[in-house]
């Protein structure tokens, strides 16, 4: 049976009553009363019927056709982005299912919880799109019963419409599925989608109700995997629980496992694992009730459920809903912390670390970082670029780097620079390029740096175009989540800072810019920079002598595997005016070899040091050399 919505009729009745409603109390005047969980509006004295609100993320979502209705908004659905656009009293209100991010008359705003669609109806927030247009919002609870009162006057002109449409998306649909990933299944009632991975291979179902959950993932990493070996990777996934049936189907067109097992908390489970064209569909039904799946009935409809789920997907099929996010080959993806969307190619994975967003894909040389950083008094795009152009001069010698400036471009309306850096290693005679644009909004810096082989320049192009063209970003999600963000290419290259060690007794000035490495300790301590870094160790329980005979053991040892590694200098000599060992080391394609390691061992107060200087020949930039040369020279020791 085909899902059924409240028609065209009874929206246009709704509107007619709670015009009539204002009408018989004040006719400038809108009265709306909902109760969560009740599936009726009372307008004016009058009952009718509607999709209960609900209460997501701690705010109420109600059925959209309540709202318009009340306001005499007609809604326009946009089905290619399942978006919202309602008007009302001068202001214009864009929505979007799923997403946080709204417009109010142009200007981007965060709503406490994003529309949704649940069997069939859009459920919106009623605060946020009640104030919006000028009306009051109270909530009541009595005797344990919620409440939601609507009340507001209508604006000059306004009057309710007759036959308000219906915009739900879901109408009229039996089945849902993903014409990119190519499964289907049956639509039930009450099915809500609660996520979503970026290329949609992974998604995830639960019951309105609360009865079940349904989690489907796509896998194309085991191309060689065989149906024979379908049974045993889908019972080695089940870690919980007892087993109560496996097999292995192979009658239909197409095979797969079938594990049934009962959770230790009590959960019915029915795990199904297909295999199609060298793709892997993992299909999981999980029923939490046991007094659901122990009723026949229930039993039965979940079974067909179940029963229903197929790898194939009918695109003429106009009973079917497509969830999947790949339109053209390409995903949309919002980020609402750092609050930017842009499409990318459906391949592509999303990774986050510390300060920024890394996207990329397992096959192809293209990957995009994004970052973030305020935007200080004074700064433009031209001096902040600048900034990159003078530290990239001085992280590499020419003969490893490019420099090249693009036209400029737009990045969401906004006027952005394009730049170009090109790099190789020291024993590498293949390039790489940085595409980076910079675009400033607001009181942020977003920076979007793409990374490709420069042999593939011309083939990556397009892509980076179409992403750099889809941007989006909205500073006020920005602003209301980060506070300051410092600018690491902001540090001058020349500022210092003191170190100072006093479990061992010593201290220096490193370059600010530096950063420490990763398993620092007191005993040892190691600065980098790109090219090139700076070790410090001490051992107060070893002499100088047996020091000086490890490190030249090491060396030993490292030249046996390592052919290209030779000592080109091992003297005496003093440091700081204590005699010190000093092992020069080269190691690396070339003349010069690609990595050049300078190493003292010296004692004192009865603490033996070893300092170790190492920079690769493509870093040794006069600017770099002078700085490890004042860094040693700072060290002094108590």
């Amino acid at each position: 049976m085909k899902k059924k919505l409240i028609s065209s009729a009874a929206v246009a009745a709704l509107a007619c009553s709670i015009g009539a409603g204002v009408q018989a109390a004040e006719a400038d005047k809108v009265e709306v009363k909902l109760t969560i969980g009740k599936a009726e509006a009372v307008v004016g004295g009058q009952s009718l019927p509607v999709k209960p609100p609900v209460i997501v993320n701690n705010s109420t979502l109600v059925p959209l056709r309540v709202i318009s209705a009340a306001f005499a908004s007609d809604p326009q659905w946009l089905p290619d982005t399942q978006g919202i656009v309602l008007t009302y009293g001068g202001k214009t209100i864009e929505l979007t299912i799923d997403s946080v991010v709204s417009t109010v008359n142009g200007e981007k705003r965060n709503v406490p919880s994003a529309p949704k669609l649940i069997d069939g109806t859009t459920m919106v927030p009623v605060r946020f799109i009640s104030e919006t247009f000028g009306a009051e919002v109270s909530f009541q609870d009595e005797g344990g019963v919620q409440s939601i009162m609507i009340s507001g006057s209508l604006a000059e002109g306004a009057t309710p419409s007759e036959g308000a449409p219906v915009i739900d998306g879901d109408e009229g649909k039996t089945k849902i599925g993903d014409s990119h990933w190519g499964w289907t299944m049956n639509y039930p009632s009450g099915l809500v989608q609660d996520f979503q991975a970026l290329n949609g291979e992974w998604i995830y179902f639960s019951d309105a109700n609360g009865e079940y959950g349904i989690d489907i993932e796509v896998d194309t990493t085991q191309p060689k995997m065989k149906a024979s070996g379908l049974l045993s990777a889908l019972t080695e996934s089940v870690y919980d629980g007892t087993i109560l049936d496996k097999q292995l189907v192979q009658s239909g067109p197409v095979p797969y496992a079938k594990v049934v097992s009962r959770s230790s908390a009590g959960s019915y489970l029915e795990n199904r694992l297909y295999l199609k064209d060298g793709v892997l569909y993992w299909y999981g039904f999980e029923a939490y009730d046991e007094a659901n799946y122990k009723n026949q009935a229930k039993m039965r409809v979940y079974q067909d459920l179940i029963d229903s789920f197929e790898v194939t997907f009918d695109a003429s099929d106009d009973e079917t809903k497509d969830v999947s996010s790949v339109k053209d080959g390409y995903i949309q993806h919002t980020d609402n912390v750092y609050g930017i969307s842009m499409e990318l190619p459906a391949s592509w994975t999303a990774t986050s670390d510390t300060t920024g967003l890394n996207f990329y894909a397992a096959e192809g040389d293209l990957s995009l970082y994004f970052t973030m950083n305020s935007l200080e008094k004074g700064d433009t795009l031209e001096a902040w670029a600048q900034r990159h152009e003078k530290r990239f001069a001085q992280e590499l010698l020419p003969a490893y780097r490019e420099i090249g400036k693009l036209p400029d471009t737009k990045v969401d309306g906004a006027r952005a620079l394009v730049r170009l850096w090109s790099e190789r290693a020291d024993e590498s005679p293949d390039w790489t390029d940085t595409y980076d644009v910079y675009v400033i909004k607001g009181g942020y810096k977003y920076n979007f740096s793409f990374f490709y082989g420069k042999d593939n320049r011309d083939e990556n192009r397009p892509t980076i175009e179409r992403i750099i063209e889809s941007i989006r970003i909205d500073e006020s999600v920005a602003e209301d989540n980060f506070g300051y963000l410092d600018d690491a290419y902001g540090i001058d290259m020349d500022e210092t800072m003191e170190i100072v060690n006093e479990a061992y007794g010593y201290s220096l000035v490193v370059p600010a810019f530096w950063t420490e490495g990763y398993y620092n300790s007191d005993e040892s301590y190691t600065y980098e920079y790109r090219g090139g870094s700076l070790t410090i160790e001490a051992d107060d329980a070893t002499t100088f002598k047996d020091a000086v005979v490890s490190e030249e053991d090491y060396l030993e040892f490292g030249m046996e595997f390592d052919s290209t590694m030779k000592i080109v200098e091992n003297v005496e000599t003093t440091f700081k005016g204590v005699p010190a060992k000093k092992i020069v080391v080269r190691s690396g394609g070339g003349a010069e070899g690609s990595l050049v390691s300078t190493t003292y061992v010296l004692e004192k107060n009865k603490v033996v040091y070893t300092i170790r200087a190492e920079e690769f020949q493509s870093s040794r930039t006069p600017e770099n050399i002078k700085r490890m040369k004042d860094a040693i020279d700072s060290l002094t020791f108590e």
